[in-house]
């Protein structure tokens, strides 16, 4: 792809000539906090509010771009519609055009064309020891992931695949992607083992009042609307006689009406019956929002709470919806 072939904004960087070949990667490149690329981010975003769409008129076969939404069902160029209206039915329908193939790409998951930029799907080449061809291999080097490559690089992960193929040769690529695997798997487990980070912050906070919790992200198997299901028990803390109160610590990005993964009101439903479950089984339970645990809200409310247990009493409180009684 030469530069005369980038999409608008793609290419070369206007302020520092770093390449980006696709939006994706733009966006990253544009989050630098320097007034120059501040002030193209800007221009870029002000570009992307203008509506743009590219048709392919039915009569003649050319491509043409419109920017009014309304005219996205127009079935014809202008160049066609004004022929359409200066000459009779029959003499338009007489005049036929030598239609060339479809350069659109064929997006399969709505089974219809559109006319993706470059940057969108680019047709990616490169060459032995050219800058992209080096700028893969120093990733690697680093130990960067092929997604995060293909990310910074602006390239699909197949091309990312070939040049690591070229690189590393077959057996080598394989040891590679092979590596990254188990790396995963290493990173995934620590984070469960490890928590979001605010089990650690509640827990450190319960040891700054005197409360030790007994233990910490302890899968327990459970009955959810009528099946067996395991759910996570972030904290779990003794309150004497053998009873226990469950903590759970919930992110606002994964739960609650804001979460941004998942649909609100489906993440809700599954929050309050995994509470309901554990307090059916005879947990005491509490659930707190991040931001609760932060400002100090949940750790204010989990001493009330510890003063109002005693050996015959259990305690449930949801945050979303807010629920909670004491029996």
């Amino acid at each position: 792809m030469s530069d005369n072939e980038y999409p608008p904004f793609l290419g070369p960087c206007e302020v520092c000539c770093r390449i980006s070949r696709t939006y994706l990667q733009l966006a990253g490149h544009l989050r630098r906090k320097d007034p120059a690329h501040q002030a193209l981010k800007a221009r870029w975003h002000a570009w992307r509010e203008v509506y743009r769409a590219t048709l392919r008129c039915r009569k003649c076969g050319d491509l043409f771009e419109i920017r009014d939404k309304g005219r996205k069902d127009c079935k014809r160029c202008p160049r066609c519609e004004t022929l359409s209206q200066t000459l009779s039915r029959r003499q338009y329908e007489a005049l036929t055009f030598d239609k060339s193939p479809d350069p659109r790409r064929m997006n399969k998951d709505a089974g219809s064309r559109t006319r993706w930029a470059p940057g969108y799907n680019p047709e990616i080449t490169w060459v032995p020891e050219g800058e992209l061809y080096n700028q893969v291999v120093v990733a690697i080097a680093q130990g960067r992931g092929y997604v995060a490559i293909s990310v910074e690089c602006g390239i699909p992960e197949r091309v990312v695949r070939e040049i690591a193929t070229h690189a590393l040769g077959v057996n080598g690529c394989a040891e590679w992607l092979q590596n990254l695997k188990v790396g995963t798997m290493h990173a995934n487990r620590e984070k469960a083992r490890k928590g979001s980070g605010l089990e650690q912050e509640f827990e450190n906070q319960l040891q700054g009042i005197g409360v030790f919790p007994c233990s910490r992200n302890d899968w327990i198997t459970l009955e959810v609307a009528g099946q067996k299901v395991r759910r996570e028990a972030d904290l779990k803390v003794e309150v004497g006689g053998g009873r226990k109160i469950v903590v759970l610590c919930d992110g606002v990005a994964f739960h609650g009406p804001g979460c941004l993964y998942g649909d609100p009101e489906e993440k809700i439903a599954e929050d309050r019956d995994t509470a309901l479950a554990f307090y059916g089984v005879g947990y005491s339970v509490v659930r707190y929002s991040g931001d609760e645990i932060r400002n100090g809200e949940a750790i204010a409310h989990f001493q009330k709470t510890l003063s109002r247990l005693t050996a015959h009493k259990k305690v449930y409180r949801n945050w979303c919806p807010a629920e909670e009684r004491t029996e």
